[in-house]
């Protein structure tokens, strides 16, 4: 989790769990500790209740039929896991290898030409 922590601050704004199973609360008793404050505070168990809770932060037209939304398009969630490396840049002069050391930073500036979603990985060595 520290790694995760370390090399991917601030990404996520609000995690809701929903549908946990009945032993998810002692699992999480056990895990808590270890989670920095921060992320813990992103954490949301939510119970058999959650649709409002879920409209507070996602629009009704947006949120799936299954969590209590009108959207039936699922095409727009990212579920996580590999990108397809179709999806990649494709020979970019500009894409080449960067070593950072620990502690140290680098920045990459991107320009985005389209509306949508902007993907990154790391690979860590």
């Amino acid at each position: 989790m520290q790694i995760e922590e370390m090399h991917y601050p601030e990404l996520v704004e609000r995690v809701f769990i929903v549908n946990a199973p009945k032993i998810f609360p002692t699992i999480w008793a056990f895990v808590k500790p270890f989670v920095d404050p921060n992320t813990r505070s992103k954490l949301e168990i939510c119970g058999n209740n959650y649709k409002q809770r879920l409209l507070e932060y996602i629009s009704e037209d947006v949120l799936l039929e299954r969590y209590g939304g009108k959207s039936k398009d699922e095409s727009k969630i990212c579920w996580g896991g590999r990108i397809p490396r179709e999806h990649y840049k494709q020979n970019d002069e500009s894409l080449q290898p960067q070593f950072v050391k620990p502690g140290k930073t680098f920045t990459v500036d991107v320009q985005v030409e389209i509306q949508g979603k902007f993907f990154f990985s790391f690979l860590y060595i």
